[in-house]
Parts: structure tokens; C-alpha cells; sequence
């Protein structure tokens, strides 16, 4: 027996009507087939587990990352044309103060105002 769509059919196979093929329903990421059981549709990645972290990774060193090109184009911004090597590690060291400079006064305001900021060192 040959279908609608020129398909082969098996003998035992009845054709499915029109309500049939609507029974077709995406819900909630599970096909419904026309049986009735539910078919998981698969994804391309598995579902995130949710992990805790206790505690908190130490950062260390990470003014490393503010590379040469990095402070080479901040140079570049204030008008300076030509860099000697030792102003890189100078730069991060100063960097590094006025960093730690300005946390602790943040974290001191808003200490003051009532929401303390722990891990910060204050």
C-alpha cells in the first residue's frame, strides 16, 4: 500500500488521519507522539548541574594581565612617544597602588553607609 506522500506502507500499518498527524504537540521540550508516550527531545549540550563553591578561588598576580601593548597604548593616549624598557613593571607597581588606594576608600565608604563588602582586605 503506497500513502499520500508516495511512502511504503507495511500491510499491518494504517494510514494516520489528520488528527492523528495534529496530535503532534511540542511542549515544554517533550514531543508527544502519536502513541501517547513521551519522547525527550534531544539537546546539544547536557543540562547544567549546579555546583556550590565554598569558597572562593585567591586571586593572585593578576597584574601580569595588564600586558606591554596595554600600558604601551595608555602611553600612547597621554602623548608619550617613545618607552623605555623598566616603565613596565614601573607602571604596574604603580598601577597596583592607586588600585588598592581607591578599593580600600570604596570599601571604607561603604562600610560607613551601612553595607560591608568583605574579601577586599579593609
Amino acid at each position: 500500500m503506497v500513502s499520500e506522500t508516495g511512502q511504503q506502507m507495511l500491510s499491518g500499518e494504517k494510514e494516520p488521519d489528520q488528527e492523528e498527524i495534529l496530535l503532534l504537540v511540542y511542549r515544554s521540550g517533550e514531543e508527544i507522539a502519536r502513541s501517547g508516550e513521551k519522547k525527550k527531545r534531544s539537546s546539544a549540550s547536557p543540562p547544567a548541574v549546579p555546583t556550590t563553591k565554598r569558597h572562593r578561588e585567591v586571586l593572585r598576580d593578576n597584574i601580569r594581565r595588564v600586558t606591554k601593548p596595554t600600558i604601551r597604548c595608555l602611553a600612547r593616549r597621554g602623548g608619550v612617544k617613545r618607552i623605555s624598557g623598566p616603565i613596565y613593571e614601573e607602571t604596574r607597581g604603580v598601577l597596583k597602588i592607586f588600585l588598592e588606594n581607591v578599593i580600600r576608600d570604596a570599601v571604607y565608604a561603604l562600610e560607613r553607609h551601612g553595607r560591608t563588602l568583605y574579601d577586599f582586605g579593609g
